[in-house]
């Protein structure tokens, strides 16, 4: 099937296509819901915090599987990400035991924290997967374009 007057471009789509573009759309489908679930547990702030360290496993997917380089200064501001991350994580976590911004028991308040965590985890890995999967299609079906290079 042609799609080149909808879309503005003359490649075609068939079954190889529509194959490798469904894991991509399953990984889309699991970022939005962890990220939602992550939402669920975790303050806005944390979660954004969280969702900084999908730069940094995107950055080293394209070192390992497209020759990518990460700079000295790109490693100072990972370091400084991950450092965010933790102090995030530490008063997060304290917030819980101590009762701070919580109504429930200290055990149930960590445990949904926790949750938080679980949830962001996947999140991180669902939205790099994503990214790193996308690139890899786009390079394997030869599409050009300026921020794809």
């Amino acid at each position: 099937m042609y799609v080149g007057p909808i879309l503005g471009c003359t490649c075609r789509l068939g079954k190889l296509t529509g194959v490798a573009g469904f894991p991509i759309s399953v990984l889309f489908v699991g970022m939005i819901y962890t990220g939602a679930k992550a939402l669920q547990f975790l303050s806005v702030p944390v979660f954004t915090i969280f969702k900084n360290l999908a730069i940094i496993v995107v950055a080293y997917g394209e070192v390992l599987w497209f020759g990518g380089r990460v700079t000295p200064m790109t490693l100072l501001s990972f370091g400084l990400m991950v450092l965010s991350s933790i102090v995030a994580a530490w008063a997060d976590i304290q917030a819980a035991i101590n009762g701070i911004g919580h109504s429930m028991e200290t055990a149930e308040a960590l445990s949904t924290v926790n949750a938080g965590y679980a949830w962001m985890g996947l999140n991180v890995f669902c939205s790099a997967s994503y990214v790193l999967g996308m690139r890899k299609v786009i390079k394997k079906m030869n599409f050009k374009d300026w921020d794809s290079e």
